[in-house]
């Protein structure tokens, strides 16, 4: 039972040698291995983190599909807004009157838009009228004709396309009164030759009628008798050009602003006033300009020619000047009126909710100002 000292002292320093060596390996290295690959509740966290993801991926599935109708309505909110904004006040742009607020609507436009389609209407009644004069006294060749009678169309035809495409963008009551000044600008050319040169002057014995004894056209028969007939051609044609671009914005801008600021069943009633108001205006042109028909100096006897041609000259030109400052009276009411009138949106979202058959099909086209979308415009619109 008893031991030596000395191997009792080897096997204290062996147990101590065991417990201060071995001891640190199996901490340091051993439980590493243990706590990551077989402890229990490290897998049941791994499970508890699984499961949280898939909750936060299905929440996050659920965001994203409520991401379109919360932007549908955002843009709807946003044109609502949008139309609101361009409803605005009646005046010239920061000049706003409190007591010119009751002209801001639209029965007003209407009466500045019948105005101007009876001014527009009695140019058409003077010229339609004047133009027979040219003809017979002129000695107009058939191209010469043809100019005269096709340059209102053709100069409508050029400007139709791109004033209905970019007028709708902008301002249409601006437009409309850039209308006005062409209007009037367009009756002052068709006025300054009555005032500036003397159309038709008596014939002479050795002119009559421009025919020789053999019954040949005289040569040099239509300079003498009608010594600026370039020039009264010139500013004839000119001014049924400026004719034909005023009535674009006139009969595309001006009629749809009337309908987008009047409720449907009203618009054809409204629509009817405006286009009456030309007819009304051709048959004042032609009533004014009658009287100032007479037979033609070349072909009229002695008697009948006299000075009075001056007077007559005259009276043409009063009637194409009342027509300029007609149309000249609707320049600053156009420009005074907002993008929108008042309420303008409230009307829009009601025909919205029951549109037209053809309205169906183009409500949700949206298009911009190249030339790419006008083609795009044009090809939808005739498809």
């Amino acid at each position: 039972m008893d031991q030596n000292p000395e191997q009792t002292l080897n096997s204290t320093v062996k147990a101590w040698v065991n417990n201060t060596v071995q001891a640190p390996v199996d901490n340091t290295v051993e439980p590493p291995v243990d706590i990551t690959g077989e402890a229990p509740v490290e897998k049941w966290n791994d499970v508890r983190e699984v499961h949280f993801q898939t909750k936060l991926s299905a929440a996050m599935l659920d965001i994203a599909s409520l991401q379109n109708p919360v932007s549908e309505d955002s843009s709807q909110l946003s044109d609502t807004m949008q139309d609101a904004s361009l409803e605005g006040p009646f005046g010239l742009g920061p000049l706003v009157f409190p007591s010119l607020q009751r002209f801001n609507n639209i029965n007003y436009f209407l009466i500045s838009f019948c105005i101007l389609s009876l001014s527009q209407g009695t140019i058409s009644g003077l010229t339609h009228v004047s133009t027979g004069n040219f003809e017979k006294d002129f000695y107009l060749s058939r191209a010469e004709k043809v100019i005269l009678t096709i340059s209102y169309d053709l100069a409508s035809l050029l400007v139709a396309i791109l004033v209905a495409h970019y007028g709708c963008k902008g301002s249409r009551s601006k437009w409309l009164a850039a209308a006005a000044l062409l209007v009037g600008l367009a009756s002052i050319l068709f006025a300054v030759p009555y005032l500036k040169y003397e159309i038709v002057r008596p014939v002479q014995d050795s002119e009559e009628l421009c025919i020789d004894e053999e019954e040949r056209t005289m040569p040099n028969c239509e300079e003498n008798i009608v010594p600026f007939k370039s020039e009264i051609i010139i500013f004839s044609t000119i001014g049924q050009s400026l004719q034909g671009i005023a009535g674009m914005p006139m009969y595309i801008l001006g009629v749809t602003y009337i309908y987008d600021n009047i409720s449907t069943y009203m618009a054809g009633i409204y629509l009817g006033i405006a286009d009456a108001a030309h007819v009304l205006g051709y048959g004042l042109g032609y009533a004014v300009g009658s009287p100032n028909l007479r037979p033609s100096f070349n072909h009229s006897s002695e008697e009948e020619v006299n000075d009075n041609f001056l007077l007559w000259q005259f009276n043409w030109f009063v009637g194409f000047l009342f027509a300029t400052l007609l149309a000249w009276f609707t320049f600053f009411p156009f420009l005074c009126f907002p993008h929108r009138l008042p309420g303008a949106h409230k009307l829009k979202q009601q025909k919205e909710k029951d549109p037209l058959a053809f309205y169906k099909k183009l409500k949700n086209m949206k298009y911009g100002y190249n030339l790419q979308d006008l083609f795009h415009a044009l090809w939808n619109f005739t498809s």
